[in-house]
């Protein structure tokens, strides 16, 4: 498994400057290839292979292109051909509206990748040296701040580039990590994904688990609100290009900036509790939820905004699987992601299908054959343990303890807050 260091650097004058020097290069050489695929001539001629066989004869015309490092010259390349995959598969998937890659400009600073350790950037005891000019006595130097580079492992590739936003600079540095030998004996949870509740869990024991976003969500929601106020002011500005416009674009970002650091935050802590709450855990199975299948379409485009801000844009339950899956195979834990149609529509005790579903406003569910009552989301883990633990399935009523456990953490402190619900009985058919 690989994972990513990211640090705050603080190059000298010189290393600022060749770092530039790369930058434009990298930038020539993106809007180049650009020029290059959007050219009618070369359509079906032009693609990743071809531009990077070029390079050689790009080095040979135009000298300054010696100055970077081959590699990081490849990785523009690969940069603009992944670019071209994304716009193709958002295209195929219906957004019309996608745009296609477009020109850089030479004020922005390009992040340079450099993917081939000793040969293109040495690490030594907190020193990062980066491949430049004719040989090592030209290349790179740049002090790293302290860390225990030993805990660390040999570094697979490096990124170095500035952030838009604070002006600071950085490195992320990919390392390999170990894991450790996966689990071959404990229990089994079984998560259904949600938009009210982000994960309502059984485990094998017979026990409820929930762990909710909402305080994230609630207090997101009142920075969006506020970001809403902000561009409706930039709306009624004359000039877009006055000094006021510009101060609210900038704040505009910061706003964005602190709902990402803090959902990250939450995301991490909650992952942490929930391996915390299943340490007795071999494996997680998860519902595959598809967030693009909440997508709203009112006709109204305001309406449609809200609706999705609200499901989507702030229900980060995505990345919160991916976090939980990676941290699991660290202690090794598996993450498995498992098919969870009709969950919510089956009753799990007599196996009857409501024919039209069931709303979302309904939390619920009431079978109209055999008269099983139960909540939600608890009665669509019952289907997926049934479905993909049977013999669990069968043992339930003996071992089933009656409430379950709701666990959510302060936004800010992320402390834990916890309650238990009382459920209605079980009996399995």
């Amino acid at each position: 498994m690989h994972l990513t260091l990211k640090l705050k650097i603080q190059p000298d004058a010189e290393a600022q400057s060749k770092l530039w020097e790369v930058s434009h290069r990298c930038t020539e050489l993106w809007n180049a290839c650009v020029e290059q695929r959007k050219d009618s001539r070369s359509w079906g001629k032009v693609n990743v292979f071809s531009q990077k066989k070029e390079l050689p004869a790009l080095k040979k015309e135009c000298p300054e292109f010696k100055v970077p490092s081959s590699q990081v010259l490849q990785n523009v390349v690969f940069d603009l051909d992944s670019a071209y995959k994304m716009f193709f598969t958002k295209r195929r998937q219906g957004d019309q509206n996608v745009g296609q890659p477009r020109f850089k400009s030479r004020k922005y600073f390009y992040t340079q990748e450099y993917s081939q350790p000793k040969t293109s950037f040495v690490l030594d005891d907190g020193t990062l040296r980066l491949a430049y000019g004719k040989g090592p006595k030209d290349w790179i130097s740049v002090t790293l701040p302290d860390y225990s580079w030993s805990l660390l492992g040999t570094p697979k590739t490096m990124k170095i580039g500035i952030d838009e936003l604070s002006k600071d600079w950085f490195v992320c540095l990919s390392h390999e990590i170990r894991e450790e030998r996966p689990r071959e004996s404990g229990h089994v949870v079984l998560f259904d994904p949600g938009c009210k509740t982000a994960l309502t869990g059984i485990k094998t024991d017979g026990t409820f688990w929930e762990y909710d976003l909402s305080p994230l969500k609630k207090f997101n929601m009142s920075t969006y609100k506020l970001i809403d106020e902000m561009r409706s002011r930039l709306d009624l500005l004359k000039s877009r290009t006055s000094n006021a416009a510009r101060r609210l674009r900038k704040l505009i970002k910061k706003m964005f900036r602190k709902i990402g650091t803090r959902t990250k935050t939450y995301l991490h802590a909650l992952a942490n509790q929930i391996l915390l709450d299943h340490r007795d855990t071999k494996e997680f199975k998860v519902g595959d939820w598809d967030k693009r299948e909440t997508l709203a379409d009112t006709g109204c485009s305001f309406a449609n905004r809200r609706i999705n801000r609200a499901v989507q844009n702030n229900n980060p339950l995505q990345k919160l699987i991916d976090i939980l899956k990676y941290k699991a195979q660290r202690l090794g834990q598996k993450l498995q992601k498992v098919d969870e149609r009709g969950t919510t529509r089956t009753c799990s005790n007599c196996d009857h299908k409501l024919k039209n579903g069931l709303k979302p406003e309904i939390r619920a569910f009431s079978c109209p054959k055999c008269g099983f009552q139960f909540p939600r989301d608890h009665q669509s883990c019952l289907n997926l343990l049934k479905r993909y633990e049977s013999a669990v399935w069968h043992r339930l009523p003996g071992i089933y303890p009656g409430r379950s456990r709701r666990v959510s953490l302060a936004p800010f402190s992320c402390k834990l807050q916890e309650s238990w619900k009382i459920l209605p009985g079980l009996s399995a058919s």
